[in-house]
């Protein structure tokens, strides 16, 4: 990418902050709509007349602390929990996994550093991004530079109050801000999808609403193991969802996990400085398309291994019923078969029951799960289960893998948690990208 751009190119770096708890599809939509003007690409708004032209676009989204984010809800009545700040990072990654140009990034002044020193021949621009009501606030259009932009995404005013997006372009008349520019850049209004109204929704399980709020990833994992999860009779208070114990056999006690699932024993698979030992817990978040692989998390990081290496702990393994059409219960089968013979007497699963999981129908490739629910053992496919955090399992979804820019033959990694989003290559020390 950067390889490919000629000396003296121009690069906008954006900035973009806030709380996200949990990070909406508006909240995405942000950057999305800024690159598109940067870049020239079709947007609803005229470009700047003198804005200057792009080559490349670079997008770093990070969250306020827990702290902040604490005091803000914790005022609400009632008081609101909080999503970590590790985890609103990871949601963050798996709501813009589709953008391989827009990172979850602890630290964007530290990765603008990084590409400065990186590239010396391309000009990297700052581009801070906000919504029209912290731009009023602040005056954010004070101050600014050809090297300290900000991009300010309109939104509709509160009601009785002048802080949307014709609030903006009333302050930037008065104060003789030249709007073309293309120092202080105002965005299209865009649709005002809160992290309050999301959240209500999860209150009162308004799946509607959800749908059209969140990223599916987003949705999933917040569903089953955020906050804001309904709770159930049925969730296990013991043990996380997915918890498994890594057994195989003695002669091989400690085993690298891949970067990738494969078969292939090529140096490159493996993370050489990571390895599970027989005996530790890990927890399952995601199952490869052949099945035969699973991505789990462990004290030491997270990879992919063989499924044949995990075992259920005792009858302590959970996982929680979902399916992604509209069928109204799934009833326990006698036999791991596509075939309709039920187990008599068993109540049917619903999205969001917990079961406990016996064993799968074949050790090396699940296709079927034994489960226990509500006093009856039956088969239930794997891709009606889920373990809180990837979605449906059984369908190629690894929100929490790294997500790779190349640049001139270096990898940009992000990380999904405060400290984590280390980079590779000539960018500094390979991270984990936990």
């Amino acid at each position: 990418m950067m390889a490919q751009l000629p000396d003296g190119g121009r690069v906008a770096v954006i900035s973009y902050q806030g709380s996200f708890c949990p990070i909406t599809l508006a909240h995405v939509g942000c950057p999305i709509e800024a690159r598109n003007i940067l870049l020239g690409l079709p947007t609803s708004v005229a470009r700047p007349a003198k804005l200057e032209t792009f080559h490349a676009v670079v997008g770093f989204v990070n969250c306020n602390a827990d702290s902040f984010v604490s005091s803000k809800l914790s005022k609400k009545v009632p008081p609101v929990p909080i999503i970590p700040y590790n985890d609103r990072m990871m949601l963050i990654d798996m709501a813009t996994k589709e953008y391989d140009w827009l990172w979850a990034h602890n630290n964007p002044r530290g990765a603008l550093h990084d590409l400065t020193k990186a590239y010396p021949k391309l000009l990297f621009v700052p581009c801070n991004l906000c919504g029209a009501d912290d731009a009023i606030k602040y005056q954010k259009w004070k101050g600014v530079t050809p090297m300290r932009r900000v991009i300010c995404l309109g939104r509709p005013a509160d009601p009785g109050l002048d802080n949307g997006t014709e609030g903006v372009r009333k302050r930037m008349a008065a104060d003789g801000v030249d709007a073309d520019a293309g120092l202080f850049v105002l965005g299209p209004e865009l649709p005002d999808i809160s992290s309050s109204a999301v959240r209500k929704a999860f209150v009162e399980n308004d799946l509607v609403k959800l749908r059209e709020c969140l990223h599916p990833s987003v949705m999933e994992w917040n569903l089953n193991a955020g906050p804001y999860a309904p709770k159930s009779e049925n969730t296990p208070a013991s043990r996380p969802l997915g918890e498994f114990v890594f057994q195989r056999k003695k002669t091989a006690p400690i085993t690298h996990v891949r970067s990738i699932p494969t078969d292939s024993r090529d140096a490159h698979v493996f993370f050489w400085n990571m390895a599970v030992t027989n005996g530790d817990l890990v927890r399952l978040l995601d199952i490869d398309d052949s099945a035969r692989f699973g991505y789990i998390e462990f004290d030491k990081g997270e990879g992919w291994v063989k499924l044949e290496y995990l075992h259920c702990v005792g009858e302590s393994t959970q996982a929680v019923h979902r399916r992604e059409d509209d069928a109204g219960g799934t009833p326990l089968r006698t036999e791991p078969v596509e075939a309709h013979r039920w187990v008599k007497g068993a109540e049917a699963l619903h999205n969001g029951d917990v079961a406990t999981l016996l064993r799968p129908d074949n050790r090396s490739q699940w296709s079927f799960f034994l489960v226990r629910f509500k006093g009856h053992d039956g088969w239930l496919k794997l891709r009606n289960m889920s373990f809180g955090v990837s979605g449906f399992v059984g369908v190629k979804r690894n929100p929490r893998a790294i997500k790779v820019l190349k640049i001139n033959g270096d990898e940009v990694r992000r990380g999904g948690g405060k400290g984590k989003g280390k980079v590779k290559g000539k960018f500094g020390k390979k991270g984990k990208g936990k």
